[in-house]
C-alpha cells in the first residue's frame, strides 16, 4: 500500500451500496450518506487479511481512512468488522 497524503479522516457505518465496476461504495453514518470512491490499492481488511472488494455485502459495518480533495473521497483503507448492529453503526 502506498503512503497516505495527508489529511486524512475516519468515518463509521454500514454499506447500503457497492458498485464493481465504478470501485465505488456508499456508507450510512448516522443520518448521512457518504460515497467513495475505491482504487486499485486501497487496503481492504476483514479480520486483519486483505480481501477484495466483491466479498464486502450490504450491511457490512466498516470502518473507513479517506482523503477528501475537491469534493470527492477517496478510501485509503477500509476495515470490515464484526458484532456491529446498525444502531452502533
Amino acid at each position: 500500500m502506498q503512503a497516505t497524503p495527508l489529511p486524512t479522516s475516519q468515518v463509521e457505518g454500514f454499506v447500503e451500496r457497492v458498485d464493481l465496476v465504478n470501485r465505488e461504495l456508499t456508507v450510512r453514518a448516522g443520518d448521512e450518506r457518504v460515497k467513495f470512491d475505491v482504487p486499485t490499492d486501497c487496503a481492504i481488511l476483514l479480520r486483519g487479511e486483505r480481501v477484495k472488494l466483491r466479498l464486502m455485502q450490504l450491511h457490512d459495518c466498516v470502518r473507513l481512512t479517506y482523503t477528501e480533495r475537491r469534493g470527492l473521497r477517496a478510501a485509503w483503507e477500509i476495515e470490515i468488522e464484526f458484532g456491529c448492529g446498525t444502531d452502533r453503526c
